[in-house]
């Protein structure tokens, strides 16, 4: 991290996109370096519409060999139904992210594993506990619309994988007005993103006069797959950060400290 001495947002309104329930913890850590957090939020965090597949697995949990949770969303709607009967001692807990981990934590896992190496599906497959999995029995948490590498990389590998999604992701149906009017006031200097999905919706959201005026703006984004997302959208100039709330903002310093230019907050 850089030094805190040194180092300060003061006049930088940032753009923070994550969904509404998990934007504190990046807005805090904002303003604590002296910028100003933008919230608009791209995607809203939805239960499925039928929760029985939920219901049916955490009938049968101790079948499973391990259990993979793909995101903090992933735990925080799926543990309440599954692990309603507790949760089996025998099933091995994979998370993808620390923010997962931090998740399953509160919901009473405290021993979930995580890879040491990254913070996606590609880092979960390297770790050495799924390295022999031929014939052990897989369960992997998701979203719905969620990625198949896990499932198909380790059915290959010789697993008995189940997936089950246990929330999906839907359009927000309304734009925070203040976000809108700072953007059009071309007062926006950077954007943060976290999925790539969220990028999409947030070209979506806005008028393409306002979609012009935010693309020349640099975005920050969390992984390269966001990344390619932001370039799909139209968007030059784009900052990689490492995974998590302190990364972005560490890379939200390293841009400044680059003299990054910013408007003086109002």
């Amino acid at each position: 991290m850089m030094n805190e001495a040194h180092a300060s947002l003061a006049g930088l309104h940032v753009l923070v996109t994550r969904p509404e329930h998990q934007a504190d913890e990046l807005a805090r850590l904002i303003r604590l370096h002296g910028g100003e957090p933008v919230r608009l939020p791209t995607i809203v965090i939805a239960p499925v519409a039928d929760p029985s597949a939920l219901v049916d697995v955490s009938s049968r949990l101790d079948s499973f060999d391990f259990a993979i949770f793909a995101s903090a969303n992933a735990v925080r709607h799926a543990m309440p139904t599954l692990a309603q009967h507790g949760w089996p001692g025998r099933v091995i807990v994979l998370a993808v992210g620390e923010g997962t981990v931090r998740e399953l934590a509160r919901q009473g896992i405290a021993d979930a594993m995580r890879p040491a190496d990254g913070s996606d599906s590609e880092a979960v497959l390297r770790m050495p506990a799924l390295g022999n999995v031929s014939g052990r029995r897989v369960l992997i948490v998701s979203g719905a619309d969620g990625r198949d590498l896990l499932r198909g990389e380790l059915e290959r590998r010789g697993a008995k994988v189940e997936q089950i999604a246990a929330y999906r992701r839907v359009a927000p149906r309304e734009t925070p007005a203040d976000a809108l009017e700072l953007i059009a006031k071309h007062h926006i200097d950077v954007v943060t993103c976290t999925s790539g999905e969220g990028v999409r919706n947030l070209y979506r959201m806005l008028d393409p006069a306002l979609a012009a005026s935010l693309r020349t703006v640099p975005h920050v984004v969390s992984h390269e797959r966001i990344a390619a997302a932001v370039r799909g959208c139209g968007v030059d100039s784009v900052i990689l950060s490492g995974s998590g709330d302190a990364a972005i903002v560490e890379a939200l310093l390293h841009h400044v400290a680059d003299g990054a230019p910013r408007h003086l907050s109002h």
